[in-house]
């Protein structure tokens, strides 16, 4: 499964606010609409304005998974957006990373999570909406972390049953920011086991391998480290449930993972980087010493070539042909010549 840019031209004369879904990836859209509190959990399939539960009570998490079908889901959530532009964002996928408020009960995010098809990562877009005690999530591709939440969302003593919707609005990006971790420690230790591999044997294979995870390297920081550089700022400068006291060290504990995640992003684009250099230096340098042995291979025939060139000019008058050991001795002394060509390259250090 390949994942294409968004396909912008489907928003082309479209007026502002105008709802499309601009991604490629086309699924059947399922809403699940989890209604809980610290004594029970509803779990709902909801296709109709019918079957949305009561608001007013408990807290809400609703996920939306596939984004394609936009009018089924429009007249589902629309209702529950102030803002029609962070609606249009949700649809208009490869947006750069954000976090934005308009009040403590109203807060967006976009981040985007990694799936593996086929050998390599492709990101998809996921949108995160907090108002009053409903959580939405919209996402292109299921995540990888709904799994965990859902067990968190049924496990009665779990903090996110216990707690507000602001504190589950926290732990969605906590759940990313720790897969984000996780792959950013895959990514180093694959750099470091062709680190060591490196130096015993350069080869195509390593070249190739060094640079099919640069590569994946590169696509993972043109997601994630716009995420890094906006969320640090954002959630202590734009975030009000920053504010909020009992919320207050995990949003302190995500940031400080963030931070994290930001000087590893950094370290791996060096070592990265590095790496490849190193490579290449290496490989430049066995080619020289190749190139350093067959010139002293080719030093060391010269002479040679030279004498045997001079007695095979077949000159009538050559005294030295008629000498019964001249063979013998211009063997012996072309041995000597290249003996003493090798213990000369030999202390220069050439080979």
């Amino acid at each position: 499964m390949h994942k294409k840019l968004s396909a912008r031209s489907k928003k082309r004369g479209s007026s502002p606010q105008t709802i499309v879904y601009t991604g490629e990836f086309l699924q059947n859209t399922e809403i699940l609409w989890y209604e809980y509190d610290g004594q029970k959990v509803k779990k709902h399939s909801v296709r109709s304005l019918e079957q949305i539960p009561d608001v007013s009570r408990s807290n809400h998490f609703v996920w939306v998974n596939g984004l394609s079908q936009v009018e089924e889901i429009l007249k589902i959530i629309q209702k529950f957006f102030h803002d029609k532009n962070w609606l249009e964002d949700v649809f208009s996928v490869n947006q750069r990373p954000k976090f934005v408020s308009q009040h403590e009960s109203a807060i967006f995010a976009i981040f985007y999570q990694a799936v593996n098809t086929e050998g390599m990562d492709v990101y998809f877009q996921n949108a995160l909406y907090l108002k009053n005690n409903m959580v939405f999530l919209f996402s292109e591709y299921k995540p990888e972390f709904i799994s965990l939440l859902e067990q968190s969302i049924n496990n009665q003593k779990s903090r996110i049953r216990q707690k507000s919707s602001e504190y589950l609005f926290y732990r969605i990006l906590d759940f990313t920011v720790d897969e984000y971790l996780i792959k950013a420690e895959n990514l180093e230790n694959e750099l470091l086991q062709l680190e060591s591999e490196l130096y015993d044997n350069v080869g195509d294979d390593i070249d190739q391998n060094l640079i099919k995870i640069r590569r994946e390297f590169l696509n993972f920081k043109k997601y994630v480290s716009p995420f890094a550089e906006n969320y640090l700022f954002a959630i202590k400068e734009r975030n009000p449930l920053y504010e909020i006291e009992d919320l207050k060290p995990f949003w302190e504990d995500l940031y400080d993972h963030i931070n994290q995640l930001q000087a590893i992003i950094n370290h791996l684009n060096d070592y990265s980087y590095n790496l490849i250099q190193a490579t290449y230096t290496l490989l430049s340098h066995n080619m020289n010493n190749v190139m350093k042995t067959l010139t002293v291979i080719a030093t060391i025939f010269m002479p040679l070539t030279f004498i045997v060139g001079i007695y095979g000019m077949n000159f009538h008058y050559m005294p030295e042909l008629n000498w019964p050991w001249a063979y013998p001795a211009v063997l012996i002394i072309m041995f000597l010549i290249a003996i003493g060509l090798l213990i000369y390259f030999k202390s220069k250090r050439w080979f």
